[in-house]
């Protein structure tokens, strides 16, 4: 048999070498987190300015469309709880209900549109209760609830933009002027109605809080002070018949 003699001497010389390798190693792996974490830039604690952007248009849109379902829940519940306003009124297709004394006429519904009178329209003078009913069934002929909501809708999302808001004021004003002119061809006296109008307009209180999901009469008389009335001599509506 054969006897290999080893030298412990090379061999503990080697594992000291080994040993001293990977003692001298371990601290700078160690090291490397922390090196590697002061390579990484200083983090100040705020978003970048796109994040920021998105954030606040966020929340400008959640704050008008808020203002939007408020009105909403209040109209339901005012609807749900309302009187009918005549018991002995005409078949018209759209029931009217009882609101609170002074307050607007306004239209509300989409698939089921109503008419709100205030309380104290029963005092009116007969001809400007039909004055009134007319453009309200004018508004809901045209079906003005529904573009009021995609309007009101998209003035939520733009609502950064000022030419957004001149867009919904001229909307506001055109759809009224539309239900005026369905009135007069109609037959009413552009004279007689502008004179109704103006009235209801004097006595009633705002819409503005329900205006956002409902069209409140008289919308444009608040905006404008131009004249409110076209004779119908000069529409290009199509002669329409609204039954009171």
């Amino acid at each position: 048999m054969a006897t290999r003699i080893v030298d412990l001497s090379a061999a503990s010389n080697v594992v000291f070498r080994v040993f001293a390798n990977a003692q001298s190693d371990s601290p700078s792996a160690a090291a490397l987190p922390a090196t590697a974490q002061g390579a990484r830039p200083a983090s100040s604690g705020l978003p970048a300015p796109g994040r920021v952007i998105v954030w606040v248009w966020g929340a400008g849109a959640a704050l008008v469309m808020s203002q939007m379902l408020f009105a909403y829940c209040v109209m339901w519940r005012r609807r749900r709880t309302a009187q009918p306003f005549r018991e002995d009124g005409p078949d018209n297709g759209v029931p009217v209900l009882q609101a609170e004394a002074g307050s607007m006429p306004m239209m509300f519904g989409v698939l089921r549109p109503v008419i709100f009178l205030p309380a104290d329209a029963c005092e009116w003078p007969a001809e400007r209760r039909r004055i009134v009913l007319l453009h309200e069934l004018a508004h809901a002929r045209r079906g003005d609830v529904a573009t009021h909501l995609l309007a009101r809708t998209a003035l939520s999302l733009h609502w950064w933009n000022p030419l957004a808001w001149i867009a919904w004021r001229e909307f506001l004003k055109e759809r009224e002027r539309a239900a005026d002119d369905m009135v007069l061809h109609a037959g009413a006296r552009a004279s007689e109605y502008a004179a109704h109008l103006l009235e209801v307009a004097r006595l009633m209180q705002s819409a503005r809080a329900t205006g956002a999901v409902a069209v409140p009469m008289m919308a444009h008389i608040k905006i404008t002070k131009a004249p409110i009335i076209t004779p119908p001599a000069t529409s290009s509506v199509p002669r329409t018949k609204i039954k009171i």
